[in-house]
């Protein structure tokens, strides 16, 4: 049982150690540039965000009266955008 233990913490330690090394190339990269390393997941929704504001232009220049209710509150893609983008 003593080796399996031994294991389990080298795992444990490695994945630790490439944790730190993520958030220390992070931070480089943020001193370098002056600004904070992007997060895929923001920016994901970014895209969605996007998309939105499109589809609520293109209901406005065809003139539907009748789009869904989402794509008419497609201004408020535009502020979600801005917090994603500063966040």
């Amino acid at each position: 049982m003593v080796g399996t233990e031994g294991r389990g913490r080298s795992l444990t330690l490695a994945i630790q150690t490439k944790e730190t090394v993520t958030q220390t190339q992070a931070r480089v990269h943020a001193r370098m540039t002056g600004r904070a390393p992007e997060l895929s997941t923001l920016t994901g929704l970014r895209f969605v965000a996007a998309l939105w504001v499109v589809l609520y232009h293109i209901v406005i220049m065809t003139g539907q009266e009748h789009a869904p209710l989402l794509i008419q509150r497609g201004y408020a893609g535009v502020s979600f955008f801005v917090i994603a983008q500063v966040g």
